[in-house]
């Protein structure tokens, strides 16, 4: 159902299954792993890419730099949290994600 993709921009898309696996935490170190001025170097930001491309399970290969994944992350998981506060489903961390995904 194409009602569930999220925008992500950079030609990707994220299922809102996919972004259920994150709260407003982890959206935060995410923000700052992208801000510019912060110093994280190209592993590290490759590392984080990584990690939640397995996670939500994201299909095809991660591209070779990471940053247009992250910032498209980014926007469409800022989005999904952003929505579910305006319908009182606030999601604080990823332990909290795994409830709401239980219930």
């Amino acid at each position: 159902d194409v009602s569930e993709w999220g925008a992500g921009g950079a030609g990707f898309a994220f299922t809102a299954a996919q972004l259920g696996h994150y709260g407003e935490h982890e959206l935060r170190v995410l923000e700052d792993v992208l801000r510019d001025g912060v110093e994280v170097d190209g592993p590290t930001r490759l590392a984080v890419a990584r990690r939640i491309h397995a996670r939500i399970g994201y299909p095809g290969a991660l591209p070779a730099d990471p940053r247009g994944f992250l910032t498209a992350f980014y926007t469409a998981q800022r989005a999904h949290l952003e929505r579910g506060r305006l319908l009182g489903q606030i999601t604080a961390d990823k332990r909290a994600a795994r409830e709401r995904q239980r219930t």
